[in-house]
Order: C-alpha cells, then sequence, then structure tokens
C-alpha cells in the first residue's frame, strides 16, 4: 500500500491531505478577494459608472437687442429653458435626481447688476423681465449668468453627491441716450440784419433723427441741416431749434432774439422822381409855346 510504504498511519495521511485541500479553499477565496478589490477600484475609475445630472440650461435675451440704442431706462426680457440633457426626475435607489436652476446674475458692463433668485426644476421655462434704470450715457455690455445644481450618482456605492455648475448668455452690446441733444446756434445772434435773408447755422451732438426750427413762435418747420431764413420782413423775430435723437429725446436751443431792418432803397426812389421833373420841364415849354402862338 502507497500509505505503508512511507511508513505512515492511514490517519495521518488522510489529515494532511484534508489540511492540503482547505489551505488551496483559502488561498482560491483570498484571490477572489483581492481581484474583487480590484474590480471595484477600476469600477470606481470608470466614469461611466456615474451618472452626471448636469446640462447648461438655454439662456434667450429678447431685450435689449444686439447692437441697439435706448433711453436711460432699459427694458431686460428673457428666459431660461431646459437644454435636451437637463432632468427633472431620474428615479434612483439614492432618491430622485434632477436639475436646479438657482439664480440668474444680470451683468452689466461686466459688473453685477442685479441677482434674482429662481430655485426652479426648469418644468416650464423661466421668464423675468425688468426696467433696468438710470443707466448713464454711452455704449454698454449686458450679460446673463446662471449659478445650477446637479448631481452626481455613484452605482457601486449607490449614492449620490451635488454638483453646481453655471451657464453663460451671449454678450449683448447697447447704447443708452440718456440725455437730449445739445445745439448751439452759430450765425444767428442778437443783433440788427440789413438783409431779409439770414443764414441759420448751429451744430448738435448725438445722432439725430429730426431737426426743425421755430420763427416767431410759428409751427415747427423741418429741416435737413443748416439752412436760411429767406424773405423776412423788416422788424423785431426769434428763433429756436429743435433736434431729436433716435430714441426720442429732444433738445431745444436757447431763443434768440434779433431784429431785420433792410435799408430804403433810394435810387429807386430818385428815378421816379427825376422823371416826373422831366416831364414837368417838357409840358411847361410845350404850354409856353401854346400860349405864344394863340397870341
Amino acid at each position: 500500500m502507497l500509505y505503508e510504504e512511507k511508513n505512515l498511519p492511514l490517519h495521518l495521511a488522510l489529515l494532511m491531505k484534508r489540511k492540503s485541500l482547505a489551505l488551496t479553499f483559502i488561498m482560491v477565496l483570498l484571490l477572489l478577494a483581492v481581484a474583487g478589490t480590484l474590480l471595484v477600484r477600476v469600477g470606481r475609475a470608470n466614469p461611466y459608472d456615474e451618472d452626471i445630472y448636469n446640462a447648461p440650461p438655454v439662456i434667450s435675451i429678447f431685450s435689449p437687442t444686439q447692437n441697439a440704442a435706448s433711453t436711460s431706462n432699459v427694458m431686460l426680457n428673457f428666459t431660461v429653458s431646459k437644454s435636451d440633457g437637463w432632468t427633472t426626475g431620474a428615479n434612483t435607489y439614492a432618491g430622485i435626481l434632477r436639475n436646479q436652476l438657482l439664480r440668474v446674475k444680470i451683468l452689466i458692463d461686466g459688473k453685477l447688476y442685479r441677482s434674482v433668485e429662481v430655485n426652479s426644476y426648469l418644468t416650464s421655462p423661466f421668464s423675468y423681465s425688468e426696467n433696468l434704470q438710470n443707466l448713464a450715457d454711452g455704449r454698454h455690455t449686458l450679460s446673463l449668468e446662471t449659478d445650477c445644481e446637479g448631481w452626481a450618482y455613484n452605482f457601486h456605492e449607490l449614492h449620490k453627491r451635488k454638483l453646481w455648475y453655471k451657464a453663460f448668455s451671449d454678450l449683448i452690446n447697447f447704447t443708452v441716450y440718456a440725455n437730449p441733444p445739445k445745439i448751439q446756434l452759430l450765425s444767428v445772434t442778437n443783433k440788427t440784419y440789413e438783409a431779409s435773408d439770414v443764414p441759420l447755422t448751429f451744430t448738435v451732438n448725438g445722432t439725430i433723427s429730426k431737426l426743425s426750427y421755430s420763427l416767431d413762435g410759428l409751427d415747427n418747420v423741418s429741416i435737413g441741416g443748416n439752412t436760411t431764413l429767406a424773405d423776412l420782413s423788416n422788424g423785431e423775430h426769434d428763433i429756436t431749434v429743435y433736434a431729436t435723437d433716435i430714441v426720442g429725446n429732444t433738445g431745444v436751443s436757447e431763443t434768440v432774439h434779433f431784429n431785420v431792418e433792410v435799408p430804403f432803397p433810394t435810387t429807386m426812389v430818385i428815378a421816379p422822381i427825376a422823371s416826373v421833373a422831366v416831364v414837368g420841364a417838357i409840358l411847361a415849354i410845350y404850354f409856353k409855346k401854346r400860349k405864344r402862338q394863340t397870341k
């Protein structure tokens, strides 16, 4: 017998065989444990095992429009809508996961003008309008920035964690005309003119859509620029110029009072008098000769 050749009793040989099998089984379990740990680590490093619930929303600005002109009070009108990746409710073992719009920041010239608290899951678009008041004269930029909340869900550990992210609108450029145009009269001054035609020249700042003047308080007369006040009668007059910019602000010049005194045309008067004198002399000679002939 095999056991007899090694000079071992049968019960000892069976015991050693059992210990060998147990040791082999333990080694297999340890190998499986190590392999499982490596698989878990690999799974955690795999991005596909963690779902990320964040998707920048869609920001649409309707007013002001690009390169628009406005008064110092600018109407702001925009909406924020969910994008294709936005979720309003994913049910997992860790609970319901959904994106949320927390707030919208209004930036004028890169600086915070106002922060609007929203706290919406965007099941319907978020709409907002406001009159931005007392903006300075000149060119400005407008942009919107959103603060959003998302989730990361880990399938191995069955837990979720919050993620915060932002979304940005396009940059809108616009110009504010806060003050009415300024007009300076150049040619008409408070003096007496010896002509019935008086030139009207002036300067005006800004982008102008309409020019007009009022003479002696009468209805405004539209003009395209510098002009001439023609056929003025002798006497006192006054003139005021108006300018309207592209957003409707109207500037008014000072009212200038002046006088027109066209000299009396003496040459035209002397000529008729001389003619009468000549005709009178001729008639006198004629009647004198006639009187002599009758004698």
